[in-house]
């Protein structure tokens, strides 16, 4: 070890004393030189702890840098979501449209088939008729066209309903 003279204030120097009387020290220089050694341990501690810090404010940021990323991330995912929840509602609403437009639809093609028997229904009513009238006018037209025994004949026993016995 080598000797050194050193100037301390008067506080450094109680600050020895105590030392020595608690008897952690033999004598000041023992003192001085746990201070010393309490000093450099103490020093090295706060370098590793300010590594540690710098360490932890590397990472701070990089958990930043990812929370940031992370709630971008999110919001276009909510705004897409969004997006859809409002094309889901569209739909819906074109579904409900659609529904409805195909109730009207059917009610329609109800109707239109109700009014399509109502109109079978009179046509063959007219084809009824229309056969009716011309047996009608082929008998009127046959009695016309007859000759005078035929005539009596058949007001006797009746006219025949096909055209084989003129």
């Amino acid at each position: 070890m080598q000797k050194l003279s050193v100037s301390l204030t008067e506080d450094h120097v109680d600050t020895l004393d105590a030392r020595q009387e608690e008897g952690d020290a033999r004598s000041r220089s023992e003192a001085l030189r746990q201070i010393l050694d309490e000093y450099d341990r103490v020093r090295k501690e706060c370098e590793t702890v300010r590594n540690q810090c710098d360490s932890l404010r590397r990472e701070c940021e990089d958990l930043r840098s990812e929370l940031a990323e992370v709630t971008e991330t999110a919001d276009k995912h909510r705004r897409e979501a969004e997006r859809l929840e409002d094309a889901n509602d569209d739909l819906r609403n074109h579904v409900e449209d659609l529904k409805a437009e195909l109730e009207q639809r059917d009610a329609l093609l109800e109707d239109l088939r109700s009014q399509l028997q109502v109109a079978n229904s009179k046509n063959d009513r007219l084809d009824t008729l229309a056969e009716y009238a011309e047996d009608k006018r082929t008998s009127s037209q046959r009695w016309r066209e007859a000759g005078l025994g035929t005539r009596m004949k058949w007001r006797l026993f009746g006219m025949p309903s096909d055209d084989s016995d003129d």
